[in-house]
């Protein structure tokens, strides 16, 4: 699994630095010293697209949660005036 992680790692590092458009089999794989730096380059770039998508999506599930408790506390505060307003024995009717 690492041999292969290491081949996508390169193919991926080469495309980043090919200035000549897809990158041919002689550029990703010509000298090892070439295919380490992309093999470097390539698991960088990869590293950082998984830390930005766990950082959005911990993001987005603060978002959703702050926004459960905010919508919450309204609801209860509404119905604290609510009940102050037309007294303790005031209930919602459900109009089903």
């Amino acid at each position: 699994m690492a041999k292969l992680r290491g081949l996508l790692d390169a193919i991926d590092g080469a495309f980043a630095v090919s200035k000549a458009g897809p990158p041919t089999i002689r550029f990703i794989w010509g000298t090892l010293e070439h295919f380490f730096d992309h093999v470097e380059h390539g698991r960088r770039d990869r590293i950082l697209r998984e830390h930005s998508v766990r950082r959005e999506a911990a993001e987005k599930s603060a978002r959703t949660s702050t926004a459960e408790v905010a919508g919450t506390l309204q609801l209860e505060q509404m119905a604290t005036d609510l009940e102050r307003v037309f007294g303790a024995a005031w209930r919602a009717h459900d109009p089903r």
